[in-house]
Order: C-alpha cells, then structure tokens, then sequence
C-alpha cells in the first residue's frame, strides 16, 4: 500500500513523495491522517532557512529531505499486534507528520480522543501541550500577571491558558492587529500593538507599576528578548516558549544579575516521561486538560482556523505561507 507524504526537498523546495508502508512490527499502531495541520514556526523555519546560522541546531535537525508536521488526528485502521486489535477505529492525537499514514509503537506516542472533542479541535492538542508545559515552567498562578510576546497560534494559546489559570492581566503584544482582534475578548486580556503603543507604559499601567511577574516569548525573534525582560520587575521570569533563530546579546549584569531575573527555557521535551505523584504533567495529561477546557466551553479553538485546504493543495498553502504568514493562524489539511 503505497503513502503519500509532504516532503521539503530543499530551501523553498515541497513536494509529495510515495512509499510503501512496512510490515507492522509487533506493537505498532498504523494510523489513517484525517487532519493535521502546519506548524507555521517549526516548519517554515525549517523550509526558508530564514536567519539561521550554518552551525545551528535547526540546520542538522532540519536537514533535507525533511517530513514536516507533528499535528495529526488520525484513525488507528490496523495493529501490528492480536492483543491490540480493540484499538482498531480509534481516534487518536499524535505527533505523525503530514502523510496519509503513519506508525505510531508506544502509549507515549498518542492521545485518545476524549469523548466530545471535534476533529478540526483536537488537532490544536500538540501545540496546547506545548503551551501548558511552558506555562507550568514558568510558573504562572492566580493573581499574577503576565506578558505574552507574540499573538501567532502558540501566543493566542498561551494567553486563553493564563486567563483560565488566574493570570491577570494578560498583556499580549504583536504588531498585526489583525492577529490582536483574535485574541479571546476579556478584560483579562489586554492587547497592545508595539509600533502604536509603548508596551512599557501599558504594562505599567496594567500592573499598577508593579511591573510583569512573567513574560512568554513566542515570537521566534532571538534580538527582541532584551527588550521583552525590561517589562519584568526585579525577581521576574523570562520564560522562552518559542525556539529563537539567531543568537541573542545582551547584558547579563543588566538584565540577569542585577534584576535577579530568571531565564527558563520551555522546550516541549522537557515533559516528564512518567506520570508520578510529584509531577504528573506528561504529554498525555496535558492533552487531556486541553481537550477537556474545548468541551467544557472554557477554550474555542476553532476561531483560530483561518485556512482549511485538501491535503493535495499543500505545496499551495505552503507557497503562499512563505510569501506571506501574517494574516494566517491554524492552517489545516483534511486526508
């Protein structure tokens, strides 16, 4: 059985590519896609190159060719294993890239759907685990406030978790109203426009001039984090929930030391492995409390889709993503 796949063939460079699927060892879970959808800072970073250096991590890790994708919504069709035919017509949540199928082997490798979720919102469940990890890094709890840079998919994400944390005020500031005007409508919520508004008096204004407890980078953009700690009072949290391109220079007597900031990195692999008493936050569970806050109305996700194409039009919707991503937020694919 032959597998359609969205390959990167090089800088700019997508096309499909077919494979036959290997025999199913024991264990494994053969997946059907039904949705997924495109990381538009992972995979564009990967596919343009933009401002990355030679020697960077994203130059090994992205290297060509390269099978994008780690939203997927998919039915388990069949098993590599008697034991676990049960699970045949299952809908799971995963981190398989975009293809008509994909193997998953380990429990740890996909969510079951709970009961209520939709398939157009479980696909939002990779990028909330990632938010609720760095969330939970950075320590975020009721009564305090926070800063989130950047109102793409992660940052929208990012402010609607600190609202039902307790978070306020939520400052969110981008440079694209149009990005602002998705943001959930709350007075929890305050949207600032940087090139119209100084995000430092805002900030202050809002806090009462305490100044931000916390400050969520998700722009991607490693030169603007020098600036984004000064919104932070002395003892304040610089949480990196983006994967920054480029280097970053700043003072560390200025803005480190002397403030006794912390820096806390959020990458989405610092989930623990093993749910235990003491840390129970594994992929799965955080999955779990995304998928529960969409049914229980606390979280609408489907606000944030703004394209939905066939998966045969991918290299379309990545064509016009590398021309302009500005006015783009959840870009699905249906298999």
């Amino acid at each position: 059985m032959k597998n359609t796949s969205v390959v990167f063939t090089g800088k700019n460079k997508v096309e499909f590519e077919s494979r036959e699927i290997e025999p199913l060892k024991a264990g494994d879970l053969l997946v059907k896609t039904k949705q997924s959808m495109i990381s538009i800072g992972t995979e564009l970073t990967i596919l343009t190159q933009e401002g990355l250096d030679k020697d960077c991590f994203w130059m090994e890790y992205g290297a060509y060719p390269y099978y994008p994708g780690y939203n997927n919504i998919g039915e388990i069709v069949d098993v590599g294993s008697p034991e676990d035919k049960h699970l045949i017509g299952k809908m799971i949540s995963s981190y398989l890239p975009h293809a008509e199928y994909g193997v998953v082997s380990q429990r740890a490798d996909y969510r079951m759907l709970l009961e209520g979720i939709e398939t157009d919102e479980a696909v939002f469940a990779t990028f909330a685990e990632i938010i609720l990890q760095g969330i939970r890094r950075g320590r975020s709890t009721w009564g305090e406030s926070a800063v989130v840079y950047g109102a793409g998919l992660l940052g929208q994400l990012t402010a609607d978790f600190l609202r039902i944390a307790g978070v306020y005020p939520v400052i969110v500031c981008d440079t694209s109203d149009e990005r602002l005007e998705m943001l959930t409508k709350s007075p929890m919520i305050i949207p600032v426009n940087p090139l119209k508004q100084s995000v430092e008096e805002v900030v202050k204004e809002a806090t009462r001039g305490r100044m931000a407890d916390a400050v969520y980078e998700l722009t991607g953009v490693a030169s603007l984090i020098p600036d984004e700690m000064k919104l932070l009072h002395d003892l304040g949290r610089m949480v990196i929930l983006s994967s920054p391109r480029g280097k970053t220079i700043m003072d560390f007597h200025d803005f480190v030391n002397r403030p006794s900031c912390e820096i806390i990195g959020a990458h989405n692999l610092s989930h623990t492995p093993v749910e235990t008493l003491n840390n129970p936050w594994t992929f799965e569970r955080d999955a779990e409390i995304f998928m529960q806050a969409v049914i229980n109305k606390q979280l609408d996700v489907k606000r944030l889709i703004t394209h939905r194409e066939h998966y045969t039009k991918a290299v379309e919707m990545y064509d016009m993503l590398i021309n302009d991503r500005s006015k783009t937020m959840g870009v699905l694919l249906d298999w």
